[in-house]
């Protein structure tokens, strides 16, 4: 009797330690992934289609500036489809846009460099000697 109750202890021991192996190994595939990800700055949605909205306090900040006699016109310089190719960029677009979508003040256009490169040539930054510009 004695011999059977030290094999199943064995293999109770045995199975034990799997599971907390296994629980190990997820744990540092967790911490390695999330490190990963922190490095490159990758970003992973989980549905379908993300969907960025404006926060009503960045909203109700900026209308306090509606007053002023001024135009915020938000220059991109790449095309609508090109900047929303990339998910980095189209964050910043669609902000951009929903904000001009809100508030009066605010525009939104594109140049293309390639083809007009005089409009953004006031915006142009050249180094001099002292390292200022």
């Amino acid at each position: 009797m004695k011999h059977r109750s030290k094999e199943k202890m064995a293999e109770h021991a045995n199975r034990g330690g799997f599971v907390a192996g296994m629980i190990g190994l997820v744990m540092l595939l967790n911490i390695l992934l999330a490190g990963i990800v922190e490095a490159f700055s990758l970003y992973l949605f989980a549905e379908v289609k993300y969907e960025h909205h404006i926060g009503e306090g960045i909203v109700d900040y900026l209308e306090e500036f509606s007053h002023i006699e001024c135009q915020a016109n938000i220059i991109f310089c790449m095309e609508k489809e090109d900047l929303e190719k990339d998910p980095v960029y189209a964050l910043v677009y669609h902000t951009a846009t929903q904000l001009a979508d809100t508030l009066s003040f605010v525009k939104v256009s594109h140049i293309n460099v390639s083809t007009h490169p005089n409009l953004v040539e006031k915006y142009r930054y050249e180094q001099t000697e002292g390292g200022e510009a």
